[in-house]
């Protein structure tokens, strides 16, 4: 779901708990407020990548200015800010790092329609990590949203992230590297 809504949103109580209910159905509901729903507090940060650079050679995705990061969720209900404030209270030991940047995906202009987006936000995770979530499914059946997090983070390339004068691990999702460890 590429969306995400803080306490005081319209709704946010009847969503936690449609979440909490699939969890316990073992279903891996994949959101904005994966650090809310579920007690491991899965984290994840944005990578950029230049247009026209080597999408394989992980030296050039950058992290996601941290600004720039929040600021992307800013139009939901302000979601940054209890974003921000919940990150301050777990300041989590990893997070992981997803690219977001020059993507080319199917167009809503039709069938046979594609379309270019040079930046990208939150939202192109949820899809990302689905997919992956998937294989991994097909790899190792029994496999929980805990283990393929744990998983990704161990099986990642490390970076690291800055907000303000903090430093946080970083670790840049290693889809090979990732759904090989299932096997």
């Amino acid at each position: 779901m590429s969306a995400g809504c803080k306490p005081e949103s319209k709704g946010y109580n009847e969503f936690i708990e449609a979440v909490k209910k699939a969890i316990k159905e073992n279903i891996f509901v994949i959101t904005v407020n994966m650090f809310d729903t579920y007690e491991d507090k899965f984290y994840f940060h944005g990578l950029d990548i230049d247009s026209l650079a080597d999408k394989d050679d992980i030296s050039n995705y950058k992290v996601t200015e941290w600004n720039k990061w929040v600021s992307k969720i800013e139009h939901i209900d302000e979601l940054n800010k209890y974003y921000e404030e919940k990150f301050n209270m777990d300041k989590p030991e990893e997070l992981l790092l997803i690219p977001i940047d020059s993507k080319t995906v199917a167009s809503p202009t039709g069938e046979k329609d594609y379309v270019f987006y040079r930046e990208g936000g939150w939202s192109w995770c949820m899809p990302y990590l689905a997919g992956l979530y998937a294989l991994a499914c097909q790899v190792k059946p029994d496999i929980t949203p805990e283990e393929f997090w744990k998983q990704a983070l161990a099986t990642g390339d490390s970076r690291q992230i800055e907000k303000g004068t903090e430093k946080y691990k970083g670790k840049i999702l290693n889809p090979e590297k990732l759904i090989s460890s299932f096997e």
